[in-house]
């Protein structure tokens, strides 16, 4: 069945040889503009995300860094202050034997 035996409230969308029924009804139709506004509203939308989760991201890879600085900073001073320790700690224990 070509689209002209085809009722007027379908539409025919093609007319394979093999006569499968591809029909669609005028409530199914979709307008080129209609695809057009919903792409580009679309496009903008993931757009914007897009643009907040940059942000996000490197808001949260900047304070990471910054408490990675801080965190070894941190570790540095202990170990700095454990040295100490153990050389005041050798120093007292030398002149004590010494004495």
């Amino acid at each position: 069945m070509c689209p002209s035996s085809v009722p007027q409230r379908h539409v025919r969308a093609n007319c394979p040889s093999d006569q499968r029924e591809q029909d669609i009804t005028p409530d199914m139709a979709i307008e080129p503009i209609e695809v057009a506004a919903h792409t580009n509203a679309e496009h903008e939308a993931r757009g914007r995300l897009n643009t907040l989760v940059a942000i996000t991201v490197a808001l949260l890879a900047t304070f990471m860094g910054v408490c990675k600085v801080k965190d070894d900073n941190l570790v540095q001073a202990m170990q700095q202050a454990q040295a100490d320790l153990i050389d005041h700690w050798r120093y007292r224990h030398n002149c004590t034997l010494l004495s």
